[in-house]
């Protein structure tokens, strides 16, 4: 999910049956958010489909938030930037991948 933040934005990343607890990033990050329009999500994944973002901000330049919950799991499967794409990555080697992303708990169910 693309946040807004005054700085430019953010890139959260919750499991597919979770949202962000916008509060909670807030308390996080210690800014002010808000979700980012749609042109702006269309805007910075230019080659995506809409809604179908992948997880690794860092590909477009923009700074990773992941929840917690993602961390230390067997398999991780994320979108491609398509509706139809799956990427399939062992955990450990998405913990890595998203070293530098920034880690917290922010998520909250549907």
């Amino acid at each position: 999910m693309l946040i807004h933040m005054e700085e430019g934005p953010v890139l959260a990343v919750v499991p597919s049956n979770q949202t962000v607890d916008l509060h909670a990033l807030q308390s996080m990050m210690d800014r002010r958010l808000g979700l980012a329009p749609e042109y702006e999500l269309n805007q910075v994944f230019d080659d995506c489909d809409p809604g179908a973002a992948p997880c690794v901000g860092q590909a477009y330049h923009v700074p990773t938030v992941i929840d917690d919950s993602l961390s230390g799991l067997d398999k991780v499967w994320f979108e491609a930037g398509d509706h139809k794409t799956l990427v399939e990555m062992k955990g450990d080697d998405f913990d890595t991948l998203m070293k530098d992303a920034k880690h917290g708990s922010f998520c909250t169910m549907h």
